[in-house]
């Protein structure tokens, strides 16, 4: 059984190798902090995971519904609920910084794993961003914002190429996609390589909105020190946050509706993983 101080190194270790930034003091100061919170804070935690039955996915699962929890907290206006709500979402990616820990650890890694993650993840990040808006009703008494509130999950499901990854990803085990991407005419097809046209503009507009008010600990941090300042003043900042989710949204939203109507997205990003998948066949074979 591991120990808390291998756990520790090999936290340290990982995160080092795989997001070498994190001991960037200088650029990145509150970065060097968090993540040392996260990793200190994690090694604990799946030191005594380690002692119990508690599957990785099972701590996914836990860190998206507390991120649902939290969100119900501050959606509800109430101070002392607000507050909780903010702790929470500080706190909560222990469980992200745990569950992968935990995985690789014990060998139990898979691609149920690597699927749940990001979208525990992304489940937190929509849930915030509709209890900010609820909560800028309660704390304005404006009724636009319980209007607005819906286009949050409206607008983010909406992301057309988000369906066509699943629809492609159902088509690549199909043989006449296969015949054709291996029968291919090289000079028509070549080099297919990012989105096609408009696609390329598209997908480095979406890449840079992603970049603002994302999901990141710095953000949500952020907005929680925003949340509990206002629980201890008159000012009202919060409702200029929700308002710039919401133009992102729309930007994002757009943005996938061109990305995949412009051109022949859908069509060169799946040549472009069938491509991706024979290279590495090839190398392994030799």
């Amino acid at each position: 059984m591991k120990s808390i101080r291998e756990l520790r190194e090999y936290q340290y270790d990982y995160h080092s190798r795989l997001y070498p930034y994190v001991n960037d003091w200088r650029k990145c100061p509150y970065t060097f902090l968090k993540a040392r919170f996260y990793m200190e804070a994690s090694a604990v935690l799946v030191y005594l995971l380690l002692r119990t039955r508690i599957t990785p996915n099972a701590v996914t699962v836990t860190y998206a519904l507390t991120g649902i929890v939290g969100a119900v907290l501050i959606g509800s206006g109430l101070p002392g609920c607000v507050v909780a709500g903010a702790v929470i979402y500080f706190i909560k990616g222990v469980l992200d910084w745990s569950d992968g820990h935990l995985a690789r650890i014990t060998g139990r890694t898979s691609a149920s794993g690597a699927v749940l993650d990001p979208y525990a993840s992304s489940l937190g990040g929509v849930v915030l961003q509709m209890a900010l808006g609820a909560y800028s009703y309660s704390r304005t008494g404006n009724i636009m914002f319980l209007y607005l509130l819906p286009l949050i999950p409206l607008f983010t499901l909406g992301r057309i190429h988000l369906f066509a990854y699943s629809e492609l990803f159902k088509n690549m085990n199909s043989e006449s996609q296969i015949r054709a991407f291996l029968c291919r005419d090289k000079k028509e097809d070549a080099p297919f390589r990012g989105m096609a046209d408009g696609g390329g503009m598209a997908a480095r507009g979406y890449s840079l909105l992603n970049r603002v008010l994302d999901n990141r600990a710095r953000t949500v941090d952020l907005i929680c020190l925003l949340l509990v300042f206002e629980q201890v003043s008159r000012y009202s900042i919060v409702w200029l946050v929700f308002a710039g989710f919401l133009v992102k949204d729309v930007l994002l939203f757009l943005c996938s509706l061109y990305a995949v109507l412009k051109g022949d997205w859908v069509g060169s990003s799946l040549r472009d993983k069938y491509g991706e998948v024979f290279e590495t066949y090839e190398r392994i074979k030799k």
